[in-house]
């Protein structure tokens, strides 16, 4: 969780940053932005918890808006990825039972806006296959 904590104060640096080289903040107001952030670091865990707090800065700070979207946008290819890489593992399990279920099922991972959700659901097993993974061994 440490290195969590390092990876989002590097992105509010950088963000402030690039902010002030753009010519679109002043020292003094990246400075506070950055002790309002910095105030509240203990309490960031997971990259949810660092898009609550972005979000509720950006409530004063209006110029945090668009890291809002990044981290949005971040935390929506971080999902992509693991349920990409679940299915990939679950795809390959079924191979061996049953190719043509193991084909329809990639097919649906490849729609656009597919959840882990709606594949637990419209494939029961992949639900199943996921509840054991997440149980501690």
């Amino acid at each position: 969780m440490q290195e969590n904590k390092q990876r989002f104060i590097k992105t509010v640096n950088v963000f402030l940053a690039d902010l002030h080289h753009l010519g679109k903040i002043t020292w003094d107001r990246a400075e506070k932005i950055a002790q309002n952030f910095f105030r509240h670091i203990n309490l960031l865990d997971e990259e949810e918890d660092f898009l609550k707090l972005i979000e509720e800065l950006s409530k004063d700070f209006e110029e945090l808006h668009e890291l809002t979207v990044r981290i949005k946008r971040s935390i929506h290819a971080d999902k992509r990825r693991q349920m990409e890489n679940n299915a990939r593992e679950f795809a390959i399990f079924m191979m061996t039972n049953n190719a043509r279920a193991a084909s329809d099922f990639l097919k649906e991972v490849l729609q656009e806006g597919v959840s882990e959700d709606y594949l637990s659901e419209k494939f029961p097993e992949y639900g199943h296959f996921l509840q054991k993974r997440s149980k501690p061994r």
